[in-house]
């Protein structure tokens, strides 16, 4: 008789052990799977028995009924609570009322496993062509912290995500998180092909030519300043066309 589980876990996880018999009669078995974890966080499960055991406090008890076959598979699962270490015991008894007459166990520690990085956003519309993913991780819960990845503004709505690929996530689970994308769930597959309003966008639209170099055309005022404070913007410069227009350059640029 043997158990497989895995032996290192994150504290909240879903844990399934699978106990594997080779029976050489071929007989009829009862299984059962008692899983014991830890009294608090760090105080480990030192013995174990269908009976309980020190420090050791039953989560579950469960039976499978057994049967022929070679050899004979059974699996279960619980949910870690804390962290700590948990331990697993299978015992079968091969006929009924005889009592159990073997066991394996398997040793099972659950960590506090760090939280993924995630970034939310604030009455806001968010656009990509690509796949979308802000994993909201399950230690986020009201009131400290709202698990949705939209949160309404002061209008008392969100903005609305549109992601162009074939996949979005905003859960920290095995989930989509459809239901977590904001108040109103609005979610929109959809691609965006038009012009894309950044800084090469905007820097584009303003004059390409230095005063210093040409004050005839329609140019800009450079600044290669360490730092720039009100000041530097209120002294003037050279207007054209109704505005006068400022630059930031790196040094030496």
């Amino acid at each position: 008789m043997s158990v497989s589980a895995p032996s290192l876990v994150c504290a909240g996880d879903s844990v399934t052990t699978t106990m594997t018999i080779r029976d050489p009669d071929g007989g009829s078995f009862q299984f059962g799977v008692f899983t014991f974890g830890p009294v608090a966080p760090g105080v480990g499960c030192q013995t174990s028995s269908h009976n309980g055991g020190s420090n050791c406090t039953r989560i579950a008890m469960r039976y499978h009924g057994g049967g022929l076959g070679n050899p004979i598979v059974r699996s279960d699962g619980f949910t870690t609570t804390i962290r700590g270490y948990y331990s697993v015991v299978w015992e079968e008894e091969e006929c009924d009322s005889c009592g159990w007459d073997e066991s394996a166990s398997a040793q099972i520690r659950a960590i506090d496993c760090p939280v993924s990085a995630w970034w939310q956003v604030k009455d806001a519309d968010i656009t990509t062509n690509g796949n979308i993913s802000s994993k909201i991780p399950s230690g986020c819960t009201l009131p400290g912290c709202n698990p949705v990845f939209g949160l309404d503004g002061l209008g008392g709505f969100p903005g609305v995500v549109a992601y162009g690929g074939d996949s979005f996530s905003f859960s920290g689970t095995m989930s989509s998180g459809a239901n977590q994308v904001s108040s109103k769930n609005w979610l929109a597959n959809a691609s965006y092909l038009g012009k894309t309003y950044g800084y090469v966008y905007f820097s584009k639209l303003g004059p390409k030519v230095d005063c210093q170099d040409d004050a005839t055309k329609l140019c800009f005022n450079l600044l290669l300043l360490p730092s720039i404070n009100g000041g530097d913007l209120n002294s003037g410069g050279a207007p054209h066309r109704g505005y006068v227009w400022y630059k930031r350059g790196g040094f030496g640029n």
